[in-house]
């Protein structure tokens, strides 16, 4: 015998409430933290932020994904609501993306610059007399933003992916000089 079960739409009603003011919690705290948001480990700035509001999105999609596995909630005139408050939150966090993006590309520097720190001598000498290796650190920090940057799959130029797949032969050399 299957016994009925009553007061779903109630808590259905529920989830929904509850849905909206986790929305409404991202996006102040998105709000509140877009000037400096919390970076992760061995992130630079760019690829940080974008991982960071990547993941407020995928915390919404994921939650609004299960809701699209109920029909009964799908019906109900709160739930157009939230597919409306969810999009209009995705499209802002998404635009934050994008901005950042082109921030980056706009402070990328160009293939002559990149030419420059590679065409350095590789030893200088300091005031001191003594014999430093004369690597750029800009220059490794644009390798390791490139790096994250691919692996968040954002299309970068080309000279950048190729910096990257060198990545290690610069680092080996660097180390082998450094060692000399």
């Amino acid at each position: 015998q299957i016994l009925p079960i009553g007061g779903m739409n109630s808590k259905y009603s529920r989830m929904i409430t509850n849905f909206k003011k986790e929305m409404e919690r991202t996006v102040h705290t998105f709000k509140r933290q877009q000037g400096n948001p919390p970076v992760v480990r061995n992130y630079p700035a760019a690829s940080g932020k974008i991982y960071w509001v990547r993941s407020l999105v995928f915390h919404l999609r994921t939650t609004i994904e299960k809701f699209e596995l109920k029909d009964t909630l799908k019906r109900m005139p709160e739930y157009r609501k939230l597919v409306r408050q969810y999009n209009d939150t995705g499209v802002l966090l998404m635009q934050y993306e994008l901005r950042i993006q082109e921030s980056w590309n706009r402070q990328n520097p160009s293939i002559r610059h990149i030419e420059d720190k590679i065409a350095l001598p590789i030893l200088r000498e300091t005031k001191q007399g003594e014999l430093q290796v004369n690597f750029d650190e800009s220059f490794y920090a644009l390798l390791k933003e490139s790096e994250k940057l691919m692996k968040l799959d954002i299309p970068l130029p080309s000279v950048n992916q190729f910096l990257v797949k060198r990545k290690t032969w610069f680092y080996e050399y660097k180390s082998m000089v450094d060692m000399m």
